[in-house]
């Protein structure tokens, strides 16, 4: 499976969500039904501390997921350029990065 980029913004103290469809390399929707993901946002690949990205299966047949952050987490973050990937587990246990890319995360002006 090839890894996507896909390159996003948000805004802290927002609720942020983004919604992926997962293919495969045949371009068809990748079933995720026997699928664990995972997603984190660091402000470098190898920073220690991370913030936990939740993933929603929409649709697992049609391989659709949703990233999403609530805005009391984005609140934390700090502005500028973050990178994030996502990474399947399929139940024989073998791990993929399937999207990656980088986070440009804007200064929030309203915060309540």
């Amino acid at each position: 499976m090839s890894v996507y980029v896909r390159n996003l913004t948000l805004d802290t103290h927002s609720d942020f969500s983004e919604r992926f469809e997962l293919m495969t390399a045949g371009d068809q929707p990748l079933d995720l039904s026997n699928y664990t993901i995972h997603s984190h946002l660091r402000k470098v690949s190898s920073s220690v501390g991370f913030t936990t990205i939740t993933v929603g299966i929409t649709s697992a047949a049609d391989g659709e997921l949703t990233l999403s952050i609530g805005s009391t987490d984005t609140g934390k973050l700090k502005p500028g350029r973050h990178v994030y990937d996502v990474l399947t587990i399929n139940g024989t246990n073998t791990r993929s990065i399937v999207v990656e890319g980088t986070v440009m995360v804007r200064q929030g002006i309203t915060t309540n």
